[in-house]
């Protein structure tokens, strides 16, 4: 089984900018990007079976979070058993709860644990939702022909519907047309698109070098986040809101540990580092369990660490893989 479309791949180009993760995985024609595919095909073989096509569907998404946290809980999966431990079934029902955690594992030692994986994007659904419309806009504009100039692109807010595409592409096909062939065309009034609470402003300078005609926009700006008042404001410090410290102290003594590592991808994440980060307030410690990463053992009140190695030497990869 493959996740990947049977499609020419003559293009070595770099990802456009608001192309998606998948597409651009899936289109590539650099080496790497073969590897790559080639090592994500390879992984699936050994995903069960029965949970695989909603995996793929997830791996394909057109929404970059959903691809990516399929491909952790893909990542997962394969850590799990590289490093001599089984997993005894996906999503396995629980008789507390209506929520499936995503893993049930046996260890190499015979001790049986639930894992779930999770991304932090710091992004609510709605947002995902709302960044995946503002970039299929973007896309389009981004493809617009426009050989004597390039775009200066603001924007402002988020859609929290749809952008009516075809209609401001033929908006913008005729303010590109009106535009002057000189220096001059930085003088137009801009182009506005507003719709569904976002703000696309373009703004056209002249291409001195007309041969060699890319994408539309060459330059964007995006506003800095501020806070609901409008003000920005720079704080250090820790509060009690921890994974398993709260304001009233300990919290979630369920939780075992936590598996954390940086943001992961099909292309990075031989390079990275994860961490086994025990809980000392656990009602049932974690057991033993080797996965080859950091591993923080609590002791005396302080966290006693067992270095562990990169992934890409956990899943015994060449240096400096994929390239």
């Amino acid at each position: 089984m493959t996740i990947f479309d049977s499609i020419p791949r003559d293009r070595s180009d770099p990802p456009h900018q608001h192309e998606t993760a998948f597409a651009y995985l899936n289109r590539s024609g650099r080496a790497e990007a073969d590897r790559v595919r080639q090592l994500v095909d390879a992984w699936l073989d050994r995903y069960p079976a029965g949970h695989r096509d909603g995996l793929v569907a997830r791996l394909r998404s057109t929404i970059d979070d959903q691809h990516r946290s399929a491909f952790f809980e893909l990542f997962t999966h394969e850590l799990i058993i590289t490093r001599g431990h089984r997993v005894i079934a996906i999503e396995p029902p629980l008789a507390h709860s209506p929520r499936s955690p995503d893993f049930l594992i046996e260890s190499g030692e015979r001790q049986r644990l639930y894992l779930e994986c999770v991304i932090a994007t710091g992004r609510s659904q709605q947002e995902i939702a709302a960044l995946a419309r503002l970039n299929q806009a973007l896309a389009a504009v981004d493809q617009m022909p426009s050989p004597a100039h390039f775009l200066d692109l603001s924007v402002d807010g988020l859609p929290t519907a749809p952008i009516s595409i075809n209609r401001m592409k033929r908006a913008l096909r005729a303010w590109i047309a009106r535009l002057p062939d000189d220096d001059t065309a930085m003088e137009a009034a801009p182009f506005v698109h507003e719709e569904h609470g976002v703000r696309i402003t373009l703004r056209a300078y002249t291409r001195h070098n007309r041969e060699r005609v890319g994408r539309a926009i060459g330059v964007r700006h995006f506003p800095v986040r501020q806070l609901p008042d409008g003000s920005t404001t720079h704080m250090e410090g820790r509060n009690p809101d921890g994974i398993w410290c709260g304001p009233s102290g300990a919290r979630r003594k369920g939780l075992s540990a936590v598996l954390s590592t940086e943001q992961v991808d099909p292309w990075n994440f031989a390079v990275r580092e994860g961490r086994l980060i025990r809980n000392p307030w656990a009602t049932v410690p974690l057991p033993p369990f080797d996965l080859g990463v950091d591993d923080y053992h609590p002791e005396n009140g302080r966290y006693r660490i067992t270095e562990g190695v990169k992934m890409g030497k956990i899943f015994r990869l060449p240096e400096g893989w994929p390239e």
